[in-house]
């Protein structure tokens, strides 16, 4: 049949903010159960990796809602969600996680930044299937922050996200090469603030990383750039049609040249869900629908296997409250 979005299959709200996992196992979208840290009111979680049915790691924060945040890190062992003990840089106000890309069972790297007065860092943790301890990455810049990672296979990783370069922000990309991480170099658009979001990198040898440029005022466009052998280069990718406004917020790339990347941009009547999808050199772009009744919406992020058969999440609201928003593709 005609490969397309579906409508939104799952959704829930929560006040005060709280863990959510769904899972979905061959039939509907369910609600599990998931812990939360104690020591400050507010968690959430950002992202997600899974080798199987039984072995999955996500990682957000646990925050008090002001200036103050702490790393958050939970595992699935087949049965339910468990918090694991995380480390947080000694007084840094905040230590949030973003990414997380786990190459083997006993082996998994989660990247985020922290913050202290005058001071922004890239925050990278490493885990061994049981613990957790932080990374120094003494040769990342300050100003920087990781986003996103992915690692093909267990000696080789990379990571995508931005710092401030002469009051500008602009692209930024950090590689594992099975001994420390370093900061790569990375093409920018001119003249324009621009992040890294996501990545995807199906093999050791090539990545697709999005996110968004904008040019201060009131346009915001889509951004990719693309590696493939031994550097980033910058890639040309579309908006949603007839918006001044689309950003790319998740990637999954399934093979070499074959992805899918979602957002949202600014339509008619407000946000709405984009996806934008690269197959043998070509982009194409869909609106996925929302459920009636939704004045907003957006996607974060986007998993997928080959066909591509896509399962993207996010939130959409009417107006009042957000509810987590899912929808699927293939």
């Amino acid at each position: 049949r005609p490969r397309d979005w579906s409508s939104d299959v799952c959704s829930s709200d929560l006040l005060p903010p709280r863990t959510l996992v769904m899972r979905r196992n061959g039939g509907p979208w369910t609600i599990e159960a998931s812990p939360n840290a104690t020591l400050l009111p507010d968690n959430g979680l950002g992202a997600v990796t899974c080798r199987g049915a039984d072995k999955c790691v996500a990682v957000g924060w646990n925050s008090s809602g002001a200036n103050d945040a702490h790393t958050l890190i939970e595992r699935w062992n087949g049965t339910r969600w468990e918090l694991q003990a995380t480390p947080n840089v000694r007084g840094a106000d905040l230590n949030l996680l973003g990414g997380i890309s786990c190459p083997t069972a006993t082996r998994c790297w989660a990247v985020g930044y922290w913050v202290a007065p005058g001071r922004v860092r890239p925050l990278v943790l490493r885990g061994d299937g049981s613990d957790w301890s932080i990374v120094p990455v003494p040769a990342m810049p300050d100003a920087s922050v990781l986003l996103d990672v992915r690692c093909p296979v267990a000696g080789t990783c990379f990571a995508v996200g931005a710092r401030f370069v002469d009051d500008q922000l602009r692209t930024f990309a950090a590689r594992f090469d099975a001994v420390a991480w370093r900061p790569v170099s990375t093409p920018n658009r001119p003249g324009v603030d621009q992040e890294l979001r996501a990545i995807s990198c199906p093999t050791a040898a090539w990545c697709l990383a999005v996110g968004v440029a904008s040019d201060g005022g009131e346009g915001q466009h889509t951004l990719a750039l693309r590696r493939n052998g031994a550097g980033w280069a910058l890639l040309p990718s579309p908006n949603a049609p007839g918006s001044d406004v689309s950003e790319l917020n998740g990637i999954s790339c399934p093979a070499v040249d074959d992805c899918m990347a979602v957002g949202a941009a600014i339509g008619a009547t407000g946000w709405q869900p984009f996806a934008a999808r690269r197959r043998a050199g070509a982009w194409s772009t869909a609106i996925p629908p929302v459920a009636a009744g939704a004045v907003d919406a957006g996607l974060s992020g986007v998993a997928c296997r080959a066909g591509p058969i896509c399962a993207a999440v996010g939130a959409r609201s009417d107006g009042d409250i957000w509810r987590s928003y899912i929808t699927q593709y293939g």
